[in-house]
């Protein structure tokens, strides 16, 4: 019998300079075997007007840093890769590397979470719209990551909701003069998130992705879309059992509460 198609969209945040060769590693890696496909080419899957077939891999960055321009340029250019990356308006909106700094403590890594900080944080900043502007210019696809990165789950104020959602990605279409279909939820996990909060994005984006694992290829659902974290620090074995659906199971009970909150 004829092989389904699979999709899988892959989820990355900042790639260091000192960690460039590990990206590339990974991305000829997954080269052999999976076939980097656009947003646009995905979401023509997800509405039925071009479906794919075989292993298919959407790449995303969440948060907006610096680097990944600098990805683009030296590593995803060369092999004609087009990705997709999610900013944090107020990230963008940063003046100042004090600004970028304090961004990144107080909504990225802020203590609540109880994550390390990464050692690079003092290199770390946000992309410019120059550089949005760029990215958009050599076909790739913007996203919005809500104002300020908040946990939404934490948030039933209708007009909050509207700033962090609908508001941060009006803003990016009309500085960038591109429509902005796509969003993502911070910190990924369904217990960041809420059934009003996704009922706020459903309004605005036809594409919602979470930070949960699994295939794409015959989801029901738009706003329903699943990302495979990938931690420059995975081994490419751990990396092609991720992909492989090995550990998928874990996130089919918060898939059932996620969706049963977008059809209700």
């Amino acid at each position: 019998s004829q092989k389904r198609a699979r999709i899988r969209v892959i989820l990355m945040h900042d790639i260091p300079d000192e960690d460039l060769l590990k990206f590339r590693n990974i991305i000829n890696f997954l080269s052999k075997n999976w076939n980097f496909i656009s947003a646009d080419e995905f979401a023509n899957h997800l509405n039925g007007t071009n479906e794919l077939d075989g292993n298919n891999i959407l790449l995303t960055f969440d948060d907006g840093f610096s680097s990944n321009r600098k990805v683009a340029e030296k590593i995803l250019a060369p092999l004609g890769i087009k990705a997709l990356f999610f900013v944090a308006t107020g990230f963008i909106k940063a003046k100042n590397s004090e600004e970028h700094k304090k961004f990144i403590l107080n909504s990225l890594y802020p203590k609540w979470r109880n994550h390390s900080l990464p050692s690079n944080i003092n290199n770390m900043s946000g992309l410019t719209m120059n550089d949005l502007r760029f990215l958009v210019e050599e076909g790739h696809t913007i996203g919005c990551h809500t104002e300020t990165h908040p946990d939404l789950s934490k948030i039933d104020n209708q007009n909050e909701l509207k700033s962090e959602i609908i508001d941060s990605g009006d803003f990016l279409e009309r500085e960038l003069n591109t429509k902005i279909k796509h969003f993502s939820f911070g910190f990924g996990n369904i217990k960041f998130f809420s059934e009003v909060a996704l009922k706020v994005a459903m309004g605005r984006y036809p594409y919602i992705y979470t930070g949960m694992r699994g295939d794409n290829s015959q989801i029901k659902n738009c706003w329903a879309i699943r990302r495979d974290t990938i931690d420059l620090d995975d081994n490419l074995m751990m990396i092609g059992s991720f992909l492989e659906g090995l550990v998928d199971f874990r996130y089919k009970k918060a898939f059932e509460e996620y969706e049963s909150w977008g059809l209700q």
